[in-house]
């Protein structure tokens, strides 16, 4: 069975392609040491004439899904892979996906392709789009220029795409004959250094010149590969470049970038025609989406729109899927089981695994509304215009346009925030972004600052938790700045604006994407069952190892017992040594940010009850008491008297419970994102700027402390020093 690889740019067709020639047969994982993902699929062909021995059904593809790229660079990740697989030969020969609508930029890959000798077809898409705006492209004259096959095609066209598979079949593959001519000064150049690379163009099995060209050019992976085989010393590499660069004026790779253009230029007028006067659709609406003045508005609106109906869309459900998957994974097999006769623990057990699939269970509407609200903004061109709208901002503070989208969702939830970050293109952009999304309060810490502001601020309650809003931004951005220069230094990647054509978003596409990406954050999200696993046996048991029975207080738990213990270490944040349940909440907060409120006011209402009424005697005071439980003003009454010094011992905590590391679910996902590494950095982090920075405010604000406003402000400094000096050692790896 051939194997072909699908190769062309981000939002070329390459998708729709490789799904309408795979259909079911697909396997999605991961590239071998990245978490870009990897598809791949069997495309099997029923042939009218006679078919090859074995194959009864007709003859068969293997399919792989390249990432999009717009050049063969070890520069990102994509296109590492995309580099080490074209090198690899595992591929008999490649289907060069171009979209018409673009031709120039498509055209750029091609010729890469082409010098670098692969076997391969060319695939125009979207055909029906330039035939609808009367451009006519001549494929037989194209294909004559490239000395390859060429084939246009609508990719949601059944008829288009049974061309395709016949052409696919019939052994097309050809490598180009193509040769640039790069000019005087360059070509010697070229000539000079071919000589010196027969080793690692030998391994590499590629051509001399590419090898050549690559080493001009400063790609790294050939420049390494150079050294390695003893062909050619760093110094003769360099002194190569600056000898073009003294002669032109520029440095070689714009050199050769401007040779390819230029013949790319004058390819597209001879076998590209149009009528100039027609205005198209796609024209007419830019104009207005962006405007210099226009475009930000209207860009608001959209994200905001994305951010309502992932909240509220998404969230509407969440309460439903927790109620079922909580009767299905915890109350249902607890009954059961207690039916049968097990032992209290062996069911707390279950319970407490049933809990960890009932949180991953709960994700799902948020996280499927999410997934399909980018797909329909992908799929309807609008998800560059918003990247290339939001980029001058983002990249002020070191990232590129597109970590708006999911900084923008991290305030509906961290967790398909974390995922939305897999749209960037480098993994510096990737991770400085994770470390910026929990300043961005998710919708769980909504009810924590809720009630905090009807205690401590009655007549304008909205206030305090717009400010609480304003700060997480606030610190988002200055954090984020101190990352750039410090853990992830250097700059965003360079972002090649993509500006594809609207168009009505096809419903089949898009429930495939969203159900496709749901299904890949589920098999990743197995990390969260035994880490909810641990914390709900801690919550499920008491000191004396007995089990805490459902309607029972959690404040003989092992849990609370680790909250008083480390009470002392929340006292610089304004929680006194009598207020171990505001210890207590920030542990059960790893579980969900909402419960911070809950356990507190559980626990706060038990302290209430036994102060009342120390011997359980009365009918008065135990009417009190239950009247006082149900009471809002009780609930009021009890925050204000655990943070007797009012608002800004309040507005302390809040700032802690703001900053400190999300819950367990994103925390998760983040290990399983980003790795062990850059996890623990990014735990440890949240959790020492959180307490650095609500010790400091307290310092300031309440307690008057100098010494524990000294100890904020070094623990600060050291943190990103030490980041200062961990970005300055692993930068290259941040960049390949």
């Amino acid at each position: 069975m051939k194997t072909i690889g699908l190769i062309g740019n981000p939002n070329c067709g390459k998708t729709t392609l490789f799904n309408a020639l795979t259909g079911d047969n697909q396997s999605i994982g991961n590239w071998p040491g990245v978490t870009v993902e990897k598809h791949e699929g069997v495309a099997r062909i029923k042939l009218m004439g006679p078919r090859p021995e074995n194959d009864d059904e007709g003859s068969s593809l293997k399919v792989v899904d390249l990432p999009g790229v717009y050049a063969l660079n070890a520069a990102s990740s994509d296109e590492r892979i995309v580099l080490d697989y074209v090198l690899s030969r595992e591929a008999d020969f490649y289907v060069n996906v171009i979209d018409a609508t673009t031709m120039e930029r498509g055209l750029y890959l091609t010729l890469l392709l082409c010098e670098l000798k692969v076997p391969m077809v060319v695939v125009v898409t979207m055909m029906d789009i330039v035939r609808h705006r009367d451009i006519e492209i001549e494929l037989e004259h194209l294909a004559e220029h490239l000395g390859v096959k060429v084939i246009g095609i609508n990719g949601n066209n059944p008829l288009d795409i049974r061309r395709l598979t016949r052409l696919l079949v019939s052994n097309p593959e050809q490598v180009s004959s193509l040769s640039l001519d790069y000019g005087n000064e360059l070509n010697a150049e070229i000539d000079l250094l071919a000589s010196c690379t027969v080793k690692t163009a030998k391994a590499l099995q590629v051509s001399r010149e590419w090898v050549a060209l690559k080493a001009l050019e400063g790609e790294p992976l050939v420049t390494r590969a150079l050294i390695d085989y003893h062909d050619m010393a760093p110094e003769v590499i360099e002194g190569a470049i600056e000898r073009v660069t003294k002669v032109l004026a520029d440095p070689p790779d714009i050199e050769l970038a401007e040779v390819r253009y230029g013949f790319i230029s004058g390819l597209v007028r001879d076998v590209v025609h149009r009528r100039p006067t027609k205005r198209f659709c796609t024209e007419l609406i830019d104009r207005f989406v962006l405007n210099r003045f226009l475009g930000l508005p209207l860009f608001f609106a959209v994200m905001a729109g994305v951010f309502g109906l992932v909240s509220f869309a998404g969230g509407a459900p969440t309460e439903f899927f927790h109620d079922f998957g909580a009767t299905v994974f915890q109350h249902f097999p607890a009954k059961l089981m207690s039916a049968f006769g097990a032992a209290d623990w062996v069911v707390a057990i279950a319970v407490a695994i049933g809990g960890a699939f009932n949180t991953l269970f709960s994700f799902i509407p948020v996280i499927f509304t999410m997934f399909l609200t980018l797909a329909i903004l992908e799929d309807s061109g609008y998800i560059s215009r918003a990247a290339f709208i939001a980029d001058r901002f983002m990249r002020w503070i070191g990232l590129p346009g597109k970590s708006f989208v999911p900084l923008l969702l991290g305030f509906g939830c961290t967790v398909p925030a974390i995922l939305a970050t897999r749209m960037l293109d480098s993994k510096r952009d990737r991770l400085l972004t994770i470390f910026t999304i929990p300043f961005m309060s998710c919708g769980a810490k909504l009810p924590v600052y809720a009630a905090f502001a009807v205690a401590f601020s009655p007549e304008h309650p909205w206030k305090l938790m717009f400010l609480v809003y304003l700060v997480g931004i606030a610190l988002g951005t200055v954090v984020g700045l101190l990352l750039k220069k410090t853990l992830f230094r250097g700059e965003p990647a360079h972002f090649i604006m993509e500006l594809p054509p609207y168009h009505l978003p096809r419903p089949r596409h898009i429930l495939r994407h969203s159900l496709e990406n749901l299904m890949s954050f589920i098999r990743r999200a197995e990390f969260i069952v035994p880490m909810m696993l641990v914390m709900g046996l801690l919550n499920s048991f008491d000191i004396h190892g007995q089990v805490r029975a459902s309607d029972e207080a959690a404040n003989d738990t092992l849990l609370s017992v680790v909250g008083r213990v480390c009470t002392p270490v929340f006292e610089p944040i304004g929680v006194e040594h009598s207020n171990w349940e505001a210890s207590v909440a920030i542990f059960t907060g790893f579980f969900a940010k909402e419960s911070v409120i809950g356990t507190l006011n559980g626990l706060y209402s038990q302290s209430a009850a036994l102060e009342a009424s120390p011997t359980g005697e009365g009918k008065g005071p135990a009417e009190d008491v239950a009247a006082a439980k149900s009471s809002e003003l009780a609930k009021r009454n009890e925050l204000r008297r655990h943070f007797p010094k009012g608002f800004h011992q309040a507005f302390s905590y809040l700032l802690f419970v703001l900053l400190y590391v999300p819950c367990l679910g994103a925390t998760a996902i983040v290990f399983k994102e980003i790795g062990r590494t850059y996890g623990a950095i990014f735990v440890s982090y949240l959790t020492a700027l959180g307490w650095s920075v609500a010790t400091i405010y307290h310092a300031v604000t309440v307690s008057h402390s100098v010494l524990w406003f000294v100890v904020g402000v070094s623990i600060l400094a050291v943190m990103f020093a030490a980041f200062w000096i961990f970005g300055r050692r692993h930068r290259v790896q941040l960049v390949i």
